[in-house]
Protein backbone atom coordinates (compact mmCIF):
# COMPACT_ATOMS: atom_id res chain seq x y z
CA UNK A 1 0.00 0.00 0.00
CA UNK A 2 3.09 2.28 0.76
CA UNK A 3 4.79 1.48 -2.31
CA UNK A 4 1.30 2.51 -4.45
CA UNK A 5 1.51 5.94 -2.59
CA UNK A 6 4.80 6.58 -3.38
CA UNK A 7 4.78 5.57 -6.79
CA UNK A 8 1.19 7.65 -7.10
CA UNK A 9 2.81 10.94 -5.79
CA UNK A 10 5.92 10.54 -7.02
CA UNK A 11 4.27 10.96 -10.47
CA UNK A 12 1.65 12.98 -9.17
CA UNK A 13 4.80 15.54 -9.30
CA UNK A 14 5.63 14.98 -12.63
CA UNK A 15 8.68 12.33 -12.19
CA UNK A 16 8.42 9.72 -14.61
CA UNK A 17 8.00 6.10 -13.92
CA UNK A 18 11.07 5.31 -13.40
CA UNK A 19 12.23 7.77 -10.85
CA UNK A 20 8.87 6.92 -9.36
CA UNK A 21 10.07 3.23 -9.25
CA UNK A 22 13.30 4.27 -7.97
CA UNK A 23 11.42 6.61 -4.77
CA UNK A 24 9.53 3.92 -4.35
CA UNK A 25 12.85 1.51 -3.74
CA UNK A 26 14.83 3.79 -2.27
CA UNK A 27 11.96 4.43 0.24
CA UNK A 28 11.58 0.93 0.90
CA UNK A 29 15.54 0.60 1.44
CA UNK A 30 16.00 3.60 3.90
CA UNK A 31 12.85 2.63 6.01
CA UNK A 32 13.42 -0.87 6.51
CA UNK A 33 10.54 -2.28 4.42
CA UNK A 34 8.58 0.83 5.79
CA UNK A 35 8.76 -0.69 9.35
CA UNK A 36 11.41 1.54 10.79
CA UNK A 37 10.35 3.82 13.54
CA UNK A 38 10.95 6.65 11.20
CA UNK A 39 8.48 5.71 9.01
CA UNK A 40 5.88 4.09 10.85
CA UNK A 41 5.76 7.10 13.73
CA UNK A 42 6.81 10.00 11.60
CA UNK A 43 5.88 9.76 7.92
CA UNK A 44 9.54 9.83 7.43
CA UNK A 45 10.59 6.84 4.78
CA UNK A 46 13.46 9.06 2.90
CA UNK A 47 16.05 9.27 5.36
CA UNK A 48 15.54 13.03 5.43
CA UNK A 49 17.05 14.95 8.23
CA UNK A 50 14.65 18.33 9.96
CA UNK A 51 14.73 21.27 8.28
CA UNK A 52 12.38 24.16 9.75
CA UNK A 53 12.43 25.70 6.84
CA UNK A 54 11.02 23.00 4.64
CA UNK A 55 7.20 23.48 3.39
CA UNK A 56 6.42 19.92 3.99
CA UNK A 57 7.73 19.08 7.15
CA UNK A 58 5.77 19.37 10.65
CA UNK A 59 7.58 21.97 12.50
CA UNK A 60 8.62 20.22 15.25
CA UNK A 61 11.09 17.32 14.69
CA UNK A 62 10.90 14.23 15.03
CA UNK A 63 13.52 11.73 17.10
CA UNK A 64 17.21 11.59 16.79
CA UNK A 65 18.68 10.16 14.09
CA UNK A 66 21.54 7.65 14.28
CA UNK A 67 23.68 10.89 13.22
CA UNK A 68 22.29 12.78 16.21
CA UNK A 69 20.43 14.75 14.02
CA UNK A 70 16.87 15.25 14.22
CA UNK A 71 15.09 13.33 11.65
CA UNK A 72 11.88 14.70 9.51
CA UNK A 73 8.74 14.79 10.59
CA UNK A 74 5.30 14.34 8.14
CA UNK A 75 1.84 14.82 8.36
CA UNK A 76 1.41 12.50 5.49
CA UNK A 77 3.78 9.43 3.63
CA UNK A 78 2.81 11.76 1.00
CA UNK A 79 4.44 15.18 1.98
CA UNK A 80 7.71 12.82 2.49
CA UNK A 81 7.60 12.37 -1.09
CA UNK A 82 6.30 15.66 -2.10
CA UNK A 83 9.88 16.62 -0.35
CA UNK A 84 12.07 14.22 -2.40
CA UNK A 85 10.73 15.17 -5.76
CA UNK A 86 11.28 18.90 -4.77
CA UNK A 87 14.71 18.12 -3.90
CA UNK A 88 15.31 16.31 -7.15
CA UNK A 89 14.24 18.95 -9.05
CA UNK A 90 16.01 21.49 -7.57
CA UNK A 91 19.17 19.23 -8.32
CA UNK A 92 17.95 19.31 -11.73
CA UNK A 93 18.03 23.05 -11.94
CA UNK A 94 21.90 22.90 -10.47
CA UNK A 95 22.76 21.08 -13.44
CA UNK A 96 23.28 17.98 -10.80
CA UNK A 97 20.73 16.03 -11.83
CA UNK A 98 19.62 15.24 -15.65
CA UNK A 99 17.38 17.91 -17.05
CA UNK A 100 15.38 14.62 -18.63
CA UNK A 101 15.08 12.30 -15.81
CA UNK A 102 14.40 9.33 -18.10
CA UNK A 103 18.43 9.32 -18.79
CA UNK A 104 18.72 7.40 -15.26
CA UNK A 105 18.42 3.56 -16.40
CA UNK A 106 19.27 2.01 -12.99
CA UNK A 107 18.90 1.83 -9.44
CA UNK A 108 22.75 2.15 -9.78
CA UNK A 109 23.03 5.67 -12.00
CA UNK A 110 20.06 6.58 -9.61
CA UNK A 111 21.80 5.88 -6.28
CA UNK A 112 25.18 7.69 -8.17
CA UNK A 113 23.43 10.98 -8.80
CA UNK A 114 22.27 10.98 -5.00
CA UNK A 115 25.47 10.45 -3.47
CA UNK A 116 27.38 13.09 -5.66
CA UNK A 117 24.57 15.48 -4.41
CA UNK A 118 25.33 14.68 -0.71
CA UNK A 119 22.17 12.93 0.00
CA UNK A 120 23.65 10.10 1.62
CA UNK A 121 27.37 8.88 2.96
CA UNK A 122 27.30 5.64 3.66
CA UNK A 123 29.56 3.78 6.55
CA UNK A 124 33.13 5.60 7.21
CA UNK A 125 34.45 1.80 7.24
CA UNK A 126 33.67 0.98 3.44
CA UNK A 127 34.49 2.92 0.36
CA UNK A 128 32.43 5.27 -1.26
CA UNK A 129 31.94 2.86 -4.52
CA UNK A 130 31.28 0.04 -1.62
CA UNK A 131 28.70 2.29 -0.02
CA UNK A 132 27.50 3.22 -3.29
CA UNK A 133 27.04 -0.47 -4.49
CA UNK A 134 25.13 -1.33 -1.29
CA UNK A 135 22.75 1.79 -1.63
CA UNK A 136 21.46 0.79 -5.23
CA UNK A 137 21.21 -2.83 -4.30
CA UNK A 138 19.11 -1.52 -1.35
CA UNK A 139 16.87 0.41 -4.09
CA UNK A 140 16.62 -2.47 -6.27
CA UNK A 141 15.41 -4.70 -3.75
CA UNK A 142 12.49 -2.38 -2.63
CA UNK A 143 11.68 -2.00 -6.15
CA UNK A 144 11.63 -5.80 -6.91
CA UNK A 145 9.86 -6.49 -3.11
CA UNK A 146 6.64 -4.37 -3.90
Amino acid sequence: MLDEIIYKTALADGMPDNIARFLVGQAYHESGNFKSKFAVKYNSVFGYSYNPFSKWQKKVPGTLADNNVPIASYATIEDSVHELTSWIKRRQKEGKFPKDLLTIETPYDYAKLLQNCGYFQGWKKYTKEQNLMFYAKGIEKGMTSN
